[in-house]
């Protein structure tokens, strides 16, 4: 194909299948496959300190308040990951905030508490893989606190706004203490997923923990294959949709 001046111009087979095709591809069908699940699901979403490929929120209501599950996303392109196996025997939970679990005034409604996370068959508590989901993975778990955060400065703004204007402390503070946020990172990929234990084994989607060095913190993602994307994802939103778990 001959652009300006003769130029040779890359066919639209070649756009498509070249790197940065691929992975834009990989981003447009995550949240299409969010946005079938009912999710508001946008692409090249930012929040502090990076940006996601697909950022999916969806809020369920509850009994004693509301759930907001923000579901963050990045994409990466790659051939095969190595995980090291884990095995768990405590319930993993969500990283959320709620402006009741730092905010201490006065007849502040008690936050609704922090779900359990949504099971996983297979755990891991390390990895290896080439460029560049080694970046994308620990991007992954830096968004997570990184969202908490900006969710946190989000009701700051609110509360000081609102009080500013002359809102009652209870009129302001009620409402956010009876919703509570969720964040929950994924890396989707489509390199194949093994794990290395008493058997090596590939797997659809497992979690990855991260562990501090001090302390007892524990981090979790989904690392998941584009092949097993919607079965994942519609898994997942069946989970934070049964009242039994929001």
């Amino acid at each position: 194909m001959k652009g300006l001046k003769g130029v040779d111009m890359p066919s639209h087979d070649e756009i498509r299948t070249s790197v940065a095709g691929r992975s834009l591809d990989l981003g447009r069908s995550v949240a299409e496959t969010f946005r079938q699940l009912d999710w508001t699901a946008r692409e090249g979403a930012a929040y502090m300190n990076g940006l996601a490929d697909v950022a999916a929120t969806r809020a369920w209501q509850r009994k004693d308040g509301e759930t907001w599950v923000h579901v963050v996303v990045r994409c990466a392109l790659g051939e095969r990951v190595l995980f090291s196996e884990a095995k768990r025997e405590t319930e993993d939970i969500v990283a959320s905030y709620a402006s009741g679990d730092l905010m201490d005034f006065e007849n502040l409604q008690p936050s609704p508490p922090p779900p359990a996370a949504p099971p996983a068959r297979f755990h891991a508590a390390a990895f290896r893989a080439d460029d560049p989901l080694p970046a994308v993975i620990n991007g992954a778990f830096a968004a997570i606190d990184d969202l908490l955060r900006e969710i946190h400065a989000f009701d700051l703004d609110i509360i000081r706004d609102d009080i500013d204007a002359g809102a009652g402390e209870s009129e302001v503070l009620d409402p956010l203490s009876n919703r509570r946020h969720l964040v929950h990172s994924i890396v989707v990929t489509d390199a194949a997923l093994w794990t290395l234990g008493d058997n090596v084994a590939r797997h659809p989607w497992l979690r990855l923990h991260r562990a501090r060095v001090i302390g007892a913190d524990d981090r979790w993602i989904d690392v998941a294959g584009i092949d097993a994307l919607e079965k994942y994802a519609g898994a997942i939103t069946r989970y934070y949709s049964s009242p039994k778990h929001r």
